[in-house]
């Protein structure tokens, strides 16, 4: 399992690394682009930036970051089995590791016309086995077990005709023993929704096939990756965030409003610390 992983890690990164040599960016359907403008989005690198994020008539303010601490728990395993005696045998200790890491910042977001703070808290809890082999010729193994990644923003308005905030959670699980296989992205679990009274956003993670590259080139992935957001309101698709082509996508017939919150949350998204799917 732990040799998969490293597979799987590297496999991925080689992946990620390509999108900085070719700009690759996922393949949007027709019908939606006829119906969307297209806003690239200009931000210097991610998850650690603290410069603007800027896009059409959206822009930030610098990203001010916050505390960003991590903790964790080592439980041993008291558990006399058979394979532990095996392993106490040759001096390895094997134990439960829990971390937990949290990270909060904020921004000014305006558009020219509405503007808005925006205050974000991201919070991830990782399980796994450590396996302590107590010797100078071998390393330590962790090997993770689950994941639970939670992330809140709080967009408040700053002009007075504005109404009452938005609110936007998102929230993703992964659970490495539930796998069927070594590619399955199927074990990711994530979704959230942007709120405010009775209007209410659903966002979901889009798993892509297939990428273009800014000269119209299309390549299909060896299996599908989960590298996009999708937002919808009711079954109708309203906006698409493609972080790896770093492009917000906005359906053209929705309200200065909604666009703006959209706009904020995808600001938001991108410049996240902990889990951020390029940084």
């Amino acid at each position: 399992m732990y040799y998969k992983k490293i597979l799987f890690t590297f496999t991925v990164s080689i992946f990620l690394a390509s999108c900085t040599l070719v700009k690759l960016q996922i393949a949007v359907p027709e019908k939606f682009k006829e119906q969307a403008e297209m806003l690239p989005i200009k931000v210097a690198g991610l998850g650690n930036t603290r410069k603007p994020v800027s896009f059409g008539k959206f822009t930030t303010s610098r990203i001010k970051r916050g505390w960003n601490f991590k903790t964790g728990l080592y439980d041993r395993n008291t558990n006399v089995t058979t394979e532990e005696r095996l392993l106490r045998a040759f001096n390895i200790q094997r134990g439960a590791m829990t971390s937990t890491q949290k990270h909060r910042f904020q921004f000014t977001f305006h558009d020219g016309n509405q503007v808005a703070q925006v205050y974000a808290l991201e919070r991830e809890v990782r399980e796994g086995t450590q396996i302590t082999r107590n010797s100078r010729w071998l390393s330590d193994i962790y090997q993770d077990k689950n994941m639970q990644y939670s992330f809140s923003v709080l967009i408040i308005p700053q002009s007075l005709n504005q109404k009452e905030p938005w609110n936007f959670v998102m929230y993703s699980s992964f659970d490495w023993t539930q796998r069927k296989k070594l590619f399955d992205f199927n074990a990711i679990k994530e979704g959230g929704m942007l709120t405010r009274g009775s209007d209410t956003i659903v966002i979901k993670t889009v798993r892509i096939e297939k990428t273009i590259t800014d000269k119209g080139t299309e390549h299909a992935l060896p299996f599908a990756l989960p590298m996009a957001y999708e937002m919808r309101i009711d079954d109708a698709v309203c906006a698409i965030i493609d972080p790896m082509g770093r492009i917000l996508w906005l359906y053209r017939d929705l309200d200065d409003e909604l666009k703006f919150a959209i706009a904020a949350v995808t600001s938001s998204l991108l410049t996240r610390r902990i889990q951020n799917k390029l940084g």
